[in-house]
C-alpha cells in the first residue's frame, strides 16, 4: 500500500488551496421587484453550449428599483432560532431543531418612483390615476394593516468579460418588514430606506432561492470544489 505524499503546507492541505480568486465583491448590484403572479425564475443565466456566451436571462415581469445608496450597498442578514432538548447526564442537546430561518435585506433607494413609493408605504398604486390637469399623485395611507408580498431579486456582479460572476438571492414572497427615517432637506436627500424579509411562498414551498453563475463561475467551478464540467 502506497503511503500518501507528505503535505508540506496549509495551502496544499486546504480544500480550496487558499485561492484569492475565490474572493468575490459586488462591484455592481441590482434590486428588482415583481408581483406574486410572476413565475419564480429557475435559472439566472443562459447560453454556454456550443461556444455561446453565458449571459443573464431576461426577467420578464421584474421591475428595477433603481439607484441604491453606495455607502450601504445591499446588507443581507440571516436570523435563525433554534430550540434544544436537554437530557439528564448529557452536557449537549440530545435534539436540536431550527424553529425559524429568515433572510432579510436592507436597501436605501435613491430614486422617487412608483416602485419605491409602493414598497416603502406598502400601497398598491395600480388603480390610482394621476390628476388629468396637474399630473399630481394623491392617495390616503391605508389603515387596514395588510401585508403586501412581492418577489424580490437581489443580484450582484463581479469581474469582467470571461471572468464575470453573478450571484443572487430571490425572496419568493418578500415583505417590507421595516422602514427607516426619511429626511426632508439636509445633505442626504429624499431617500427610501427599507428592510425586506423573506416569507415562504405557499405554492413553491420555500422562501429563498440562491443563484451563482456567469462565465467566471463556470471556469472556476472545479477549483471551488464542484465536479468538473465536460467540454
Amino acid at each position: 500500500m502506497t503511503s500518501p505524499t507528505p503535505v508540506q503546507s496549509l495551502e496544499a492541505l486546504a480544500v480550496n488551496k487558499l485561492n484569492r480568486r475565490h474572493i468575490r465583491k459586488g462591484k455592481k448590484v441590482a434590486v428588482l421587484r415583481a408581483p406574486m403572479s410572476v413565475a419564480i425564475p429557475e435559472w439566472l443565466t443562459q447560453g454556454g453550449a456550443s461556444g455561446a456566451p453565458i449571459t443573464l436571462r431576461p426577467l420578464p415581469g421584474f421591475l428595477g428599483m433603481g439607484l441604491m445608496r453606495k455607502d450601504d450597498g445591499i446588507s443581507h442578514t440571516r436570523d435563525q432560532e433554534k430550540s434544544d432538548i436537554m437530557a439528564v447526564g448529557f452536557q449537549d442537546p440530545v435534539r436540536s431543531d431550527f424553529d425559524a430561518d429568515t433572510f432579510s435585506a436592507q436597501i436605501v433607494g435613491l430614486e422617487t418612483h412608483r416602485a419605491n413609493i409602493e414598497s416603502y408605504l406598502q400601497v398598491d398604486l395600480s388603480g390610482v390615476t394621476l390628476d388629468a390637469d396637474t399630473g399630481e399623485l394623491s392617495f390616503p395611507q391605508p389603515t387596514d394593516g395588510a401585508i403586501v408580498q412581492n418577489r424580490w431579486f437581489f443580484i450582484a456582479q463581479d469581474g469582467l468579460g470571461l471572468d464575470r460572476f453573478w450571484w443572487a438571492r430571490l425572496y419568493t414572497a418578500g415583505v417590507v418588514s421595516e422602514t427607516d427615517d426619511q429626511n426632508m432637506g439636509g445633505e442626504d436627500g429624499w431617500q427610501w430606506p427599507m428592510t425586506i424579509s423573506s416569507q415562504t411562498d405557499p405554492d413553491a414551498g420555500y422562501s429563498v432561492h440562491h443563484y451563482f453563475g456567469g462565465p467566471g463561475w463556470k471556469a472556476a467551478a472545479e477549483s471551488m470544489g464542484f465536479p468538473a464540467l465536460a467540454g
